[in-house]
């Protein structure tokens, strides 16, 4: 494990050097390194890190031998060093720190149930030493329970879980139920019963649950549940008919003031957030959108009760900060790196510490330890280790082009490095979904077509997400072969 460490550690660099360290590379010379597609299609080395709330531990599914593991690592050396952690055959599909001492991971595997294939998932607490692992609601959970909906900002080992307990639609356990768990101990308490067709609940900060989301298929109605705290009732606030297209206005962040809350909506066409009353279930202000584009992921600030930032896709992924600092320090990465992009991944709970990712569509990148006190960032790992830091591969640009009827389509570029852009032959990749998009970013399939010296069209046809409800319906109303792919 020694030898895993040295690149996971990695040296200190001066966070002002950083621009020298990433400058601009010039086109790559025609003599080129001999990639092969076992290069391009090797695992990460590591792969959406994630600090501890002190900023002291790590914890990374990592690349060992050609297999992914969870790998928990202090920062520092002089700590307990780097513990690996395999999961048979169980799919690792997140991770997340409960306290210091203890994080989640939600896993999966696919079995056999009556005959039919099916895949069951879990969530398993893990000792930060990896000397105790428990697996959650083992002897109760039904085929889904990971549901991770609350996890204890006071330090303590607590999570609320939202699990079924029955696979049959008949009975009262196929509706998820919410059971408090110490991750510590395994041992549970409930907190919310099943309810008849609420599919999903959600809490506040403190971990009250506060609403609950169902359906009724055989009416085709959803319906929103809510309670302003723990001591009342649950009633239904709204509802809406899928049939006519109906869509109900939820939360997604409750705050301090318990009327309050900050919802998404796409009345002007695409995703937005709004100010909501949830005495009235009115919209107010809207707090942000980008004009085109719809929003995706909120993140809240350290209390829970507030934004700190929203993610979205334009050309690229990106993020606004509504948090003061994050966005001085988010402006000070992306000077740093002008030719390349930063994205901060991961806080520590006093904001001083995080993990940044540095790269860029046709590189990779890496992931760096920023101390801010310190003003030094520290590299973890690269992504990959097949190619040289600062090689540039495929340059990626998004374009833009006319469907048949006029409406406007962008696609996503990528050329062979150090070719002259004339009669090169194209492989035209539309993504899947259809409700998916393509973006500029690294994409090492495209890259390595790109490498044998294709041209690759990536087209966000009218059905992508992304581009607002009008653009999303669009993909329904022409169908599949007229929906905006270049002809």
């Amino acid at each position: 494990m020694k030898a895993l460490f040295a690149w996971f550690v990695g040296s200190a660099l001066p966070f002002a050097a950083l621009a020298q360290t990433n400058a601009t590379v010039a086109p790559a010379p025609p003599a080129q390194p001999a990639y092969t597609l076992k290069d391009f299609a090797a695992l990460p080395l590591m792969d959406a890190p994630a600090l501890s709330p002190n900023g002291l531990h790590v914890a990374s599914r990592v690349a060992i031998n050609g297999v992914q593991r969870l790998v928990i690592a202090d920062i520092f050396e002089g700590g307990d060093g780097l513990r690996s952690i395999g999961l048979g055959e169980n799919d690792l599909n997140w991770w997340q720190w409960v306290n210091d001492d203890w994080l989640i991971a939600g896993m999966g595997t696919e079995t056999n149930v009556q005959g039919m294939p099916w895949y069951i998932s879990r969530v398993a607490s893990i000792k930060r030493d990896g000397s105790k692992i428990n697996l959650l609601a083992k002897n109760l959970a039904a085929q889904n329970a990971d549901d991770v909906i609350w996890i204890a900002r006071d330090g303590t080992p607590r999570i609320m879980l939202s699990y079924q307990t029955s696979i049959y639609y008949g009975e009262p356990g196929f509706w998820p139920r919410v059971d408090e768990i110490d991750v510590s101990t395994g041992r549970m308490r409930s907190v919310i019963a099943p309810k008849p067709h609420v599919g999903s609940w959600f809490t506040d900060a403190t971990g009250t649950v506060r609403m609950g989301v169902g359906y009724n298929d055989a009416n085709r109605t959803a319906t929103l549940l809510y309670r302003p705290d723990a001591k009342a009732s649950f009633r239904t606030i709204d509802r809406a008919n899928r049939r006519r297209d109906e869509s109900l206005i939820s939360p997604v962040l409750f705050t301090a003031d318990p009327t309050k809350a900050i919802a998404d909506d796409d009345r002007d066409g695409t995703d937005a957030l709004y100010e909501l009353d949830l005495t009235t279930l009115e919209l107010g202000k809207k707090i942000f959108s980008v004009p085109g584009f719809d929003l995706g992921s909120i993140s809240a600030d350290s209390s829970g009760m507030a934004l700190a930032g929203v993610s979205y896709t334009a050309d690229a992924p990106s993020v606004h900060w509504f948090d003061a600092t994050l966005a001085q320090i988010q402006a000070d990465l992306d000077k740093a790196v002008p030719n390349q992009r930063a994205r901060i991944l991961s806080l520590s709970r006093d904001r001083q510490k995080m993990i940044v990712h540095v790269g860029a569509p046709d590189q990779p990148g890496a992931y760096y330890y920023y101390d801010i006190n310190a003003g030094v960032m520290s590299l973890l790992s690269k992504v990959s280790d097949r190619f040289a830091t600062k090689a540039r591969l495929g340059p990626v640009k998004t374009i833009r082009y006319k469907a048949r009827d006029g409406l406007e389509i962008a696609a996503v570029l990528t050329l062979p490095v150090g070719s002259a852009v004339k009669d090169l032959p194209l492989i035209l990749m539309p993504h899947g979904g259809p409700f998916a998009r393509d973006s500029e970013d690294w994409d090492w399939w495209v890259q390595f077509l790109a490498w044998r010296g294709y041209a690759v069209l990536q087209p966000n046809y009218r059905g992508s997400s992304g581009y607002g409800t009008a653009f999303a319906e669009g993909g329904r109303a022409m169908g599949p072969c007229h929906a905006g792919r270049p002809e």
